[in-house]
């Protein structure tokens, strides 16, 4: 599945805005946020 493997795969490509990263925010939080919001490709 996409999104299992989606973490993994991205996490290494993400850098955060600084102000993000003082707000609390991390790499995964972020991208689980942004695969949450869009849906799994078909075949």
């Amino acid at each position: 599945d996409v999104k299992d493997i989606a973490l993994a795969t991205l996490r290494h490509r993400i850098a955060l805005a600084p102000e993000m990263e003082i707000e609390g925010h991390d790499v995964d939080t972020v991208l689980k946020a942004v695969l949450s919001k869009v849906d799994a490709p078909r075949i």
